[in-house]
C-alpha cells in the first residue's frame, strides 16, 4: 500500500459519513495518466469510499491540472451535479480547479 493510500484510510476516510455528501479536491502530488479508470489511486480511493458509504464515488478531473501537462490534482465526490473547471494562474504551474454544485 502507497504512503497517500495510507494517509487517506487514516486522515480522510474517518471523515466520510454513510449519509455525507462529501467533495475531496486538492493536489496529490502523483501523475495520473491516461484513463482515470486504470488508474490504481482513483480506483483505490473511489472503491474504498463507494464500500464505507455505500454511494457511488467518481473522480472529476478528466485533463492536465498544471503548466506542464500533467495531472496532479485530483477531485473526488459522490454529488452527481458536481461539476469542475480549470482557471490559468499566473502565480502558479497548477491551474486553479473550480467547482460548481447546483442547489
Amino acid at each position: 500500500m502507497s504512503q497517500i493510500q495510507k494517509w487517506f484510510l487514516a486522515k480522510l476516510l474517518p471523515f466520510i459519513g454513510k449519509s455525507n455528501k462529501y467533495i475531496i479536491y486538492g493536489d496529490f502530488n502523483k501523475q495520473i495518466q491516461g484513463d482515470k479508470k486504470t488508474n490504481s489511486l482513483c480506483n483505490f480511493i473511489e472503491q474504498t469510499i463507494a464500500k464505507k458509504t455505500n454511494k457511488e464515488c467518481v473522480q472529476l478531473i478528466n485533463g492536465p491540472t498544471t503548466d506542464y501537462n500533467t495531472t496532479l490534482d485530483l477531485a473526488f465526490t459522490n454529488i452527481k451535479e458536481a461539476e469542475v473547471s480549470f482557471i490559468e494562474c499566473s502565480w502558479s504551474d497548477h491551474k486553479a480547479i473550480s467547482l460548481f454544485l447546483q442547489i
